[in-house]
């Protein structure tokens, strides 16, 4: 009795788990829009953003420069938000909801691993622009130091 007991709930967490890694998984790419729409936040009211579609999902856009703190800032608000916050998060979800606790840090790491780009434009950002330029994106994905 006590064997079947154990058995069902094996059966139910994996369950609530399998669960938990599609429904992140799915969530965490439907949030691409929001992802997009938290960089537009960021930047300046005074710019023209835009949000439009490429091969890899969505990009923003802006059309004017913007200066380098903002610039990283606004590269790390959807990592911070989407990513890095909620698996933090899952710090404090009780071990006996292995299904939310599985859905958050999946989603959580497929907004991570979305958010690859953005990390890396941080990186280079941080190292070659200098203190006082103003940072201005071209389409091919590189920026224009002004």
């Amino acid at each position: 009795d006590c064997v079947v007991e154990n058995r069902r709930e094996l059966v139910v967490d994996a369950l609530e788990i399998g669960l938990g890694v599609g429904l992140g998984l799915i969530s965490s790419i439907l949030t691409l829009p929001l992802h997009e729409l938290l960089h537009a936040i960021c930047i300046s009211s005074k710019n023209n953003v835009q949000i439009y579609r490429v091969k890899s999902g969505l990009m923003t856009w802006f059309t004017a420069p913007i200066t380098k703190r903002r610039y990283l800032g606004m590269l790390l608000v959807p990592v911070l938000l989407l990513g890095f916050i909620p698996s933090i998060c899952t710090f404090v979800i009780p071990e006996t909801m292995p299904g939310f606790i599985t859905f958050v840090l999946i989603f959580s790491l497929g907004n991570i691993g979305m958010s690859c780009g953005d990390l890396t434009n941080f990186i280079i950002t941080a190292i070659k622009v200098k203190k006082g330029n103003k940072v201005l994106p071209c389409k091919n994905g590189i920026f224009k130091v002004q």
